[in-house]
């Protein structure tokens, strides 16, 4: 999270934005097709200021050839993390089944076109 808790760091034009967006492009070379936003527990969200998550998909759109995301933030419920930043293993179960079938949706809609 290093800067995404500070306000003040957080922008579409700032540094971490440009190492961002220089990591989207390592991870674009490796093949990837798809950003997945983890699951995050109602705690943790409210530390993030709003202004964060703008700016995260600020980056993410202004990219021409923008990879999808799949945002799993508020996916799973309080009860199914072990701590405020790790589901525990019946969370871990039913996260797999829901990211799992999402991808195989995702795969199967990005290769037929």
């Amino acid at each position: 999270m290093f800067g995404w808790l500070d306000e003040r760091k957080v922008s579409a034009s700032g540094s971490e934005a440009e190492e961002f967006r220089a990591l989207i492009e390592v991870a674009r070379q490796l093949g990837t097709t798809v950003v997945v936003l983890m699951p995050e527990h109602s705690v943790a969200r409210r530390l993030i200021p709003d202004s964060a998550a703008s700016s995260l998909f600020a980056v993410l759109r202004a990219d021409s050839n923008a990879i999808p995301v799949i945002d799993f933030r508020s996916s799973e419920p309080d009860s199914v993390f072990h701590d405020y930043a790790h589901l525990a293993a019946t969370g871990r179960a039913e996260f797999s089944e829901l990211l799992g079938g999402r991808l195989v949706r995702y795969e199967t809609c990005a290769t037929s076109k």
